[in-house]
């Protein structure tokens, strides 16, 4: 092991590998992950009965559009 310049008897280790494995090539294929429209309901609907204050209905959202112009 080597001595730093700058430090007074402290020794610069060597920094340890890293190998992460990663697929290469045509393995690796960035795609969302995809998820079942009947497993997507079942949760929103196991969310709502967790939070039953903190999500609004269809009728609550549609009741608290606004009718301001949008400008720039």
């Amino acid at each position: 092991m080597k001595r730093s310049s700058d430090s007074h008897g402290i020794e610069d280790k060597p920094l340890p590998g890293l190998e992460l494995n990663l697929p290469e090539g045509d393995r690796f294929r960035a795609l969302p992950p995809q998820v079942s429209l009947d497993h997507m309901l079942k949760r929103c609907r196991e969310l709502r009965q967790w939070f039953p204050e903190g999500i609004r209905t269809a009728e609550e959202r549609w009741a608290a559009r606004t009718t301001d112009q949008f400008q720039l």
